[in-house]
This record gives structure tokens, sequence and C-alpha cells, in this order.
């Protein structure tokens, strides 16, 4: 009786293990790999995804763009027995979690603070200096794609910072969304600049993901109830659907006037009345 009861409860558990992904068919006890593995088993058995994972794609992608940065291919990780190429691969798709001891072998070998990529999944802020390094690269001095990830990293960091902000009536909305376009243009500007000179899609697609950004953090912003001339200019000639022309025509000024003040740059005070006449017209509508 005590054997059949055994011979069943044995017969559960291997079917148990055989369809629930978080349990390890082999065992408790069997071994498991934390870096580089003949195998290349997944590094977290239990946090194995088919669907990509937003948070942690946004760590993968930090730690992308940082071993590119400092010259780490997925070979070189794996014969230093860091993590396996088709793990790192997982990861930095946002398809696997690393166990903590091979986030502390990447901590180690990319210099982070330990602890940092667990913090960027958890919504933490990419470290400082990785944005910096990104925000001063150019496409003449790294190759596209490391150029591109790095670009996406800091676009990714925007964001990320655009999503936490206070309500537009906050009153430190306003100067958070200003510090925040300036550097969508700073990103905006550098791409505008490789998008020249780069073929394939992939800097477009990002000028593409920068500019809705922007785009949509101007119009948020334009709504704050001490919202620059700028902002609610912006906001005002999208709806109506004029150009940068068009709307300087209208307003009876030269377009650089337009994007200077779009840009949070000064203009003349006689050309800040009648633009502020002319979004008065505009909302009106």
């Amino acid at each position: 009786m005590r054997g059949n009861e055994s011979a069943k409860q044995k017969r559960s558990a291997m079917t148990h293990a055989a369809t629930d992904p978080t349990v390890d068919a082999e065992g408790p006890n069997s071994g498991e790999d934390d870096g580089a593995g003949a195998d290349e088993r997944p590094d977290d058995s239990s946090q194995r995804r088919s669907a990509v994972d937003p948070a942690i794609a946004r760590a993968g992608a930090a730690v992308k763009a940082r071993r590119e940065l400092l010259g780490y291919s997925g070979r070189r990780l794996q014969d230093e027995e860091v993590i396996g190429q088709s793990n790192l691969v997982a990861f930095e798709a946002g398809r696997q979690w690393p166990r903590e001891s091979t986030r502390a072998k990447l901590e180690s070998v990319l210099k982070f603070p330990a602890g940092t990529i667990t913090r960027i999944r958890q919504g933490g802020p990419v470290p400082t200096e990785l944005v910096d390094a990104a925000e001063t690269m150019t496409s003449d001095t790294v190759p596209v794609s490391i150029f591109v990830d790095a670009l996406k990293l800091t676009l990714g960091d925007i964001q990320d910072h655009a999503s936490k902000l206070p309500s537009p009536s906050a009153p430190t909305f306003t100067g958070e969304a200003a510090a925040l376009l300036n550097k969508l243009r700073q990103v905006q500007a550098t791409a505008t600049d490789a998008a020249r000179t780069t073929k394939g899609p992939g800097i477009a697609l990002l000028l593409s993901d920068v500019r809705r950004t922007y785009s949509d953090l101007i119009i948020r912003a334009s709504r704050a109830p001490d919202a620059a001339l700028g902002h609610r200019l912006y906001a005002a000639r999208h709806l109506a659907e004029l150009t940068v022309e068009e709307t300087a025509n209208a307003a009876g000024v030269d377009a650089q006037t337009i994007a200077d003040a779009e840009a949070d740059r000064p203009i003349p005070a006689a050309a800040a009345a009648a633009l502020e006449t002319l979004v008065a017209q505009l909302t009106r509508r």
C-alpha cells in the first residue's frame, strides 16, 4: 500500500514538474549554472518568460549599452564565465531575469555599483555616467548599433522620468518638464545629425520615438497653469495642424522665432505678444 502511494506521489511530482515552468524537473538538488555552463541553462529557471517583461527589458538595455561601451561582447562574457550568450540575449530582450549571483558578476565586470541591475528593473535611474556617455557619443566615433542603443537608453531614461512627473497643476511640474524637454531636444539633435549620414532603419525609428515622446510631453506641459508660451504655441499649432512656416506667417514673425519660442529660447517682446494673440485665436476655435 505504501509502495503504491509512494509511486503515485512520485508520478504526481514528475507531472507537476513537467507542466509547471517554475519547477526544476531534475529536482531541488540538481546543479545550477550561474554563468556560462556548457549547456547554457537559464540563469533562473523559475523566472523564464515567453513574453517580454518591460521592467527586465529596461535593465537588460542598460546592461547591453554598458557592455558595448566597455567593449564586452557576449562571447567574451561567456568565456569569462559571467553569463552564457543565449542567457544574455534573453535577459537583454526582457525575457529572462538572471540569478542574483549572475547579476553580481555582471555588475562587477561592467563596473556597476552592487544592486544596480535590480534597481533599474524596479524603476530606479540608469547610472548617470552611462547616460552622460550616451549623450556625448557620435555616430562617427562608435559603431552605429552601439550609438543607437546608447541613445535608446537615454530616451528610455527620459521617458521613465516623464512617466513619474506630477500632475501639470503641481508647482514643480513645469520646471521638471522643461528640463526633460531640453534633454529630448539634445537627443533629437544628435539623432537628426546621425540620420543624415547613417544607413538603415535603426536611427530613423529612434528619431520617430524621440519626436513622439517630445510631442506628447510638450502638449502635456501646455496644460499647466504656468505653461510657457512656447509649450502652448506648440500644442495650439499642432492641434490646428499648422507647420512652423504657416504659424510664422499667421503671427507675422519669421520661422526662427517660432522655433526659438518652442525651444524655450528668448524672443523679442513684440514677437511674444504676437504669438500670444495667435495662440488665443487658435485655442478659441
